[in-house]
């Protein structure tokens, strides 16, 4: 479900709607398909799949659901970071190593750590970043560069909800996610080497060593070295709703408009 939600992006259209349910109804035959009809096909024996069961959704009341609610659970919170790292990103008076040390300082001083955040911009303001990391570009139109902020929250989004199932795995369980998108699976893949590890020592492939030294240092003790919004008065939802405003207005595009 949680690429049709992806997929909705929060949108309302009626036509958008009625193909996603129509593509969900599609999976579902797919998926409740026989072994031997989607053998015969992955096989090469037959040139179409022969959906033979009747699998029906009922599209209004998936539809209903599918925009009830305007938010899922952290996605505001990942979209600000995604927010703060592309405007962090714009400043061309910062170098690399800077915009790294003031992203992951934002976090902890004005918002909250995130380990998939972290990974993310190590290896986006690191030695070797990878394409289509960073999908904001400022010549878009302002409804262009809000879709792929939205994109690339729902990166991270995807990122942390499998990070999390991994972590908390049940061993007589398998879950799976599959993905083509190489910078999907670096990240993910360093996010969990750095909680194998116990610490940042996986970053050493992409980071300087006095730079990984830094990260840990900040990160495992932070609040020995910063004042947190996240222990204060002021950690509240309009709390973070300001500056999502903020920066919005900052890269010039508004999501109260969709």
């Amino acid at each position: 479900m949680y690429a049709v939600y992806e997929k909705v992006n929060y949108r309302t259209d009626k036509t958008l709607l009625d193909e996603i349910t129509g593509d969900l109804e599609l999976f579902h035959k797919i998926n409740n398909a026989t072994n031997e009809c989607l053998g015969r096909y992955v096989l090469g024996f037959e040139s179409y799949l022969k959906l033979e069961n009747e699998y029906k959704i009922n599209h209004d009341e998936v539809q209903s659901k599918l925009i009830k609610h305007r938010r899922l659970t952290e996605w505001d919170s990942l979209y600000l970071i995604v927010l703060f790292i592309t405007h962090v990103s714009l400043n061309k008076a910062l170098s690399n190593r800077e915009k790294l040390r003031t992203v992951v300082e934002w976090l902890i001083t004005d918002f909250r750590l995130s380990l998939v955040a972290i990974t993310y911009v190590s290896v986006y303001f690191g030695k070797m970043p990878l394409k289509n990391m960073m999908k904001f570009k400022e010549s878009q139109s302002p409804e262009y560069k809000l879709n792929n902020l939205f994109n690339m929250t729902w990166d991270l989004y995807n990122l942390n909800r499998f990070f999390r199932m991994w972590t908390n795995r049940d061993p007589t369980k398998e879950e799976m996610f599959a993905s083509g998108d190489k910078a999907f699976n670096a990240i993910l893949r360093n996010s969990i080497n750095v909680q194998n590890k116990g610490d940042l020592s996986a970053f050493e492939i992409f980071l300087p060593q006095d730079e990984v030294n830094y990260l840990e240092k900040i990160t495992a003790n932070p609040n020995l070295y910063f004042e947190r919004a996240y222990n204060s008065d002021q950690w509240t939802i309009d709390y973070r709703t300001t500056l999502i405003n903020k920066y919005e207005s900052t890269l010039g595009v508004s999501s109260s408009e969709t």
